[in-house]
């Protein structure tokens, strides 16, 4: 009597380019022979060799037609050609490239008002600097020192108050920015399934 060799269901997967379950699966089935061994514990699968070669050698001789080499014939050149004129029908990277236009198109849509409300908080601010410079010149001419001590601690807070609200006006539309950013830089198929 002669031992056949035999292989693990791993091995049989990966010369069969199969999954382990797949394996297991064909030998429950009967489209692999193998044998089921108790090794400890474990029942474990092993395919006997010569079926894996014989459906390896099956493969091979089955070769799809579609798998043929593709020979370029003038009617294929010319059949390529009026695929190309007819508008209806666009390849990936025309339609790609049309797509990608129409989302810059809207992304410039809903990011020009918000540049626009930037450079408005822009102008705010630097109206605001020029009231707190215009303020601080109204101190140093304040002939009482008290009132001067007074005013300032008061302008002092209300700058104070300018500021954190403009430093979160900033940082807010910083943040809106950076969102539309995101969305932009986003591939185009993210864009389209949400």
């Amino acid at each position: 009597m002669q031992i056949e060799p035999m292989v693990s269901v791993k091995v049989a997967a990966d010369l069969l380019r199969l999954d382990k379950k797949s394996v297991r699966e064909r030998l429950l089935n009967g489209q692999l022979s193998g044998v089921k061994k108790t090794i400890g514990s474990r029942e474990k699968w092993f395919v006997h060799s010569a079926a894996v070669e014989s459906l390896l050698e099956e493969r091979r001789t089955q070769i799809p037609a579609n798998t043929a080499p593709h020979i370029i014939t003038a009617t294929a050149v010319e059949d390529e050609e009026e695929h190309r004129r007819d508008p209806s029908s666009f390849t990936r990277g025309q339609w790609y490239q049309q797509d990608r236009e129409r989302i810059d198109a809207i992304v410039e849509q809903m990011v020009k008002p918000l540049l626009d409300k930037c450079a408005g908080q822009a102008d705010l601010l630097a109206a605001q600097e020029q009231i707190i410079a215009e303020q601080k010149l109204q101190l140093r001419l304040l002939p009482d020192l008290e009132a001067d001590s007074r005013r300032a601690c008061q302008l002092e807070e209300e700058v104070a108050t300018l500021q954190k609200n403009n430093t979160e006006t900033v940082a807010a539309l910083q943040n809106e920015i950076e969102q539309l950013q995101d969305k932009l830089n986003r591939p185009w198929w993210k864009k389209l399934l949400g």
